[in-house]
């Protein structure tokens, strides 16, 4: 896997709907899949169910596909790990022009947040 970002993201009570950015060249190879994984920190979500989403445009903004989760918490662990994972694939043949991601959480929370690639 190839770490894209790592950081902590403020994650604000409510429904939000990030802007539209431009995804970068050379992120997605001509002819090759693509899974992007988001990997945020289990123990830091809000009482509740809190859903995350992620979409990408393929045509300028135009239209939108993409993945969400709904995170429940508190919940038991069956791992060492405590972490919600949202994964998002890309066909050979996908070229992203745009990204934009959403949330719905009960209350604010900071959140450790990982974007790999494989």
């Amino acid at each position: 896997m190839a770490l894209l970002v790592s950081a902590t993201v403020p994650i604000p009570a409510g429904q939000t709907q990030s802007a539209a950015f431009a995804v970068p060249g050379g992120l997605k190879q001509p002819g090759v899949p693509l899974w992007l994984h988001i990997l945020m920190d289990g123990d830091v979500f809000p009482t509740g169910t809190t859903r995350i989403g992620v979409e990408f445009s393929y045509d300028g903004g135009a239209t939108w596909r993409g993945a969400w989760t709904d995170c429940v918490s508190p919940r038991t662990w069956k791992t060492a790990v405590h972490q919600f994972d949202l994964s998002y694939a890309m066909g050979p043949d996908d070229s992203p022009t745009h990204a934009r991601f959403s949330t719905n959480a009960p209350a604010a929370f900071n959140c450790a947040v990982t974007l790999q690639t494989s």
